[in-house]
């Protein structure tokens, strides 16, 4: 076994994060991540910095290599951080400055690397067929380092699973060979183990990346460690590997490595039964996920400072030439207009007092000329940085807007509504309010209303959110707010805004999500409380009143007298038939807490007598289609099985009204199939099973123990119309 040393040191801030409650002390969380990950706490943080300042300084006559260099340390700082999208422009800068110097192996490097980020910003990587020209480059020029990480690329690009392993295992190759050459080389090691990874030798990489003391690798591979660990169902060990993950990650500031590493502890916890430790660091990752958000919106906003005061300062620039060629000109003009003074003096004074007067005339013209000019000039300036504004805002925003004309229909539209709605050019050109209510809203009818009556007006906005699936697949939550207005001409416009929600939705359905998880564990303990409850109340009423009856009888029996046999007889009798309810009463009680005829009957039979019962009992028609699954499912599994049959059978019997119920069994080779459809009302399962805030016990219950089984649950039912059940169990052999 392979052990991952780590130096004990003062004990972070970060460390107390465990410690704290999640739900009362989230404001001194967020003031521990918040001071752990800010500039001033980071060294990376400071180094990146002082590079920017470098690159803002480079001056004209720095030699080329040196500025790469310089672009190369922070865009490889950048990554370190994992601030991959501006690591991604740098990188983009320096393949543009060797493209200039037309090194074709450079370029090919910085095209691998940039292929790379791209996949870790979940961006579109580069195609097969880009990957196989890099290959090309790099074979003939024998680079073995690109040779080995190009086929490697293609590998991760590779759908199918034999060729996928093939092009892995041939990227190992080749990095052993290097290797063997260059042992110490540290660029050669940190491929090696990501090769390693590849193939699923994650030990071996971690042991690599340890050696090269790369950190961000170590983690990565110590996550895929403790994945596998816990795919295997060794719990243990899993977290085992997560908390040297904690480790790492708090010793170097890493945040989305931390969020990542938190996510994964959840998990195990959630598996292991162990839920408020899963809700505690499930919800730490959503803190760290927030201060992520908010860092990288501090990024945007400063790069969006950054990029309009350079444009700010370039105007600045054009305005000052502009300037200093208005004065050469009015220079030239007035030595022309001494040249002409002077004729007009040698031919009469007449003419010059005639000249004069018109260039004083002139003079002003061209002065009123030149102040609307500069006007006209800064009024265009100052539109065009502020629709530069306003789209820059949009984006970041997700918020576009538009513009229907009442009477044709022909609408206008800001360039985020068209991404927004993946519209094209041809289809506002048409009817643009008949677009919006029949392609976009498909199902609410929300524009139809509000465009066929007065819904909208021109005193206060009317707004609704809605789903909407365009062309190309996408599906998205939309915003719409609708204002009406005229303009001069008496024409009714209605302006709108549409924002794309998806984010928030999906964020708000997770939270739901884990309210509703939160609740089924709490009615599942207030469930085990009452039954512990009940199981006391009916031994001590029950069982307890049944001893104390035979002890008085049997009392009685004793003190009768030898001449009163009869009447000891009787008391016999008694003894005998509380026993018998006695026994009966202790029967069901351990009936139910642990169903005995699937050890004496089979899985089998005891499924077939428990939907039996119950339908013979409520009169209901039961038809069934029986393949027998004995000796097929573990113990554990079994008891799952029974329990779900029992509460589907119970719940037709109490809500359903159905005359009719198909039960049926089925033993392939893979999966036990289980089959129940009840014929009666039905219910709306769906607004049921998502929609509501506190769902139905026994519909969640199902659901847990279905997944306790690793099962396939397909449940279907609407008001008016059957419930079917439909459960596919692997199959696995019993202890």
């Amino acid at each position: 076994m392979f052990f991952i040393s780590v130096d004990i040191q003062a004990q972070s801030k970060l460390d107390s994060l465990e410690w704290l409650d999640p739900i009362h002390d989230f404001e001194a969380i967020r003031r521990i991540i918040r001071f752990s990950f800010s500039e001033e706490n980071d060294t990376t943080l400071q180094r990146i910095t002082n590079l920017e300042e470098n690159i803002a300084n480079v001056s004209p006559s720095t030699d080329s290599i040196s500025s790469l260099n310089i672009k190369s340390d922070l865009a490889d700082l950048y990554i370190s951080k994992q601030q991959y999208n501006a690591g991604i422009d740098l990188y983009i800068d320096v393949l543009k400055d060797y493209e200039t110097m037309g090194n074709k192996v450079q370029i090919a490097h910085i095209s691998l690397i940039l292929g790379t980020l791209y996949r870790y910003a979940d961006r579109p990587m580069p195609s097969k067929e880009s990957y196989e020209e890099l290959k090309k480059v790099f074979i003939e020029y024998n680079d073995a380092v690109g040779l080995a990480y190009s086929i490697y690329n293609l590998g991760i690009l590779e759908n199918n699973p034999d060729k996928q392993k093939a092009y892995f295992k041939e990227a190992l190759a080749i990095q052993k060979k290097l290797l063997e050459k260059f042992p110490n080389e540290k660029t050669y090691l940190q491929h090696y183990s990501q090769f390693l990874n590849a193939n699923g030798l994650f030990l071996e990489a971690l042991k690599v990346s340890k050696k090269i003391n790369s950190h961000l690798y170590s983690i990565f591979y110590l996550n895929n460690l403790g994945d596998e660990e816990r795919l295997k169902g060794n719990y243990d060990k899993a977290l085992y590997y997560f908390d040297q993950s904690l480790v790492l990650s708090k010793e170097h500031r890493l945040q989305v490595m931390l969020r990542n590493t938190y996510i994964n502890f959840a998990r195990v916890h959630w598996l292991k039964g162990e839920f408020e430790k899963a809700f505690l660091y499930q919800t730490l990752s959503f803190y760290l996920m927030e201060q992520g958000f908010a860092r990288q919106n501090e990024n945007e906003l400063t790069a969006f400072r950054a990029k309009f005061e350079n444009e700010l300062a370039e105007t600045e620039n054009r305005l000052l030439k502009k300037d200093l060629v208005i004065k050469e000109l009015r220079f030239k003009q007035k030595n022309q207009q001494t040249i002409f003074l002077r004729i007009g003096f040698i031919l009469s004074v007449t003419l010059l007092s005639i000249i004069y007067l018109n260039r004083l005339k002139i003079k002003d013209a061209l002065a009123q000329l030149e102040i609307s000019n500069r006007l006209i000039s800064k009024q265009r300036d100052e539109l065009i940085t502020t629709e530069s504004r306003l789209k820059d805002a949009q984006k970041i925003a997700q918020t576009g807007n538009f513009e229907i004309d009442m009477q044709t229909g022909i609408g206008s539209y800001s360039d985020e509504c068209k991404s927004i709605l993946d519209l094209t050019a041809a289809d506002v050109k048409e009817d643009f309010r008949q677009l919006i209510a029949t392609e976009i809203d498909k199902t609410e009818n929300f524009f139809k209303e509000c465009f066929n009556s007065d819904l909208i007006t021109d005193r206060e906005s009317i707004e609704c959110e809605l789903e909407f699936q365009s062309n190309n697949g996408n599906t998205k939550w939309l915003n719409f707010k609708l204002q009406k207005k005229q303009d001069e001409t008496g024409t009714t416009l209605v302006f709108g805004t549409v924002q794309d929600i998806t984010k928030n939705k999906k964020a708000q359905a997770a939270q739901i999500e884990n309210i509703r998880n939160m609740r089924f564990t709490e009615e599942l303990i207030e469930s085990l409380e009452s039954e512990k409850n009940r199981i006391s109340a009916e031994l001590h009423d029950g069982v307890g009143q049944e001893i104390l009856l035979i002890k008085n009888y049997a009392e009685l029996a004793i003190k009768s007298s030898p001449k009163r046999l009869t009447k000891s007889s009787e008391f016999l009798t008694l003894i005998s038939q509380n026993s018998s309810k006695l026994l009966e009463s202790i029967r069901r009680i351990i009936y139910e807490l642990r169903p005995v005829y699937l050890d004496k009957l089979g899985l089998t039979d005891t499924l077939l007598n428990t939907v039996s019962s119950i339908c013979e009992t409520n009169g209901i028609k039961l038809e069934t289609d029986i393949t027998p699954i004995d000796k097929v499912l573990s113990k554990e599994n079994e008891v799952h099985l029974y329990r779900i049959i029992q509460e589907l059978s119970s719940n037709t019997a109490k809500y359903s009204g159905a005359k009719l119920v198909r039960f049926s069994t089925k033993n392939t080779s893979e999966f036990i199939e289980i089959s129940f459809i009840d014929f009666g009302i039905g219910f709306d399962y769906q607004k049921k099973a998502v929609f509501d805030a506190r769902p139905h016990f026994g519909l969640e219950n199902i659901k847990h123990r279905s997944n306790l089984m690793k099962a396939e649950l397909h449940f279907t039912s609407s008001k008016g119309s059957e419930t079917s059940c439909l459960l596919r169990i692997p199959k696995e052999l019993a202890a």
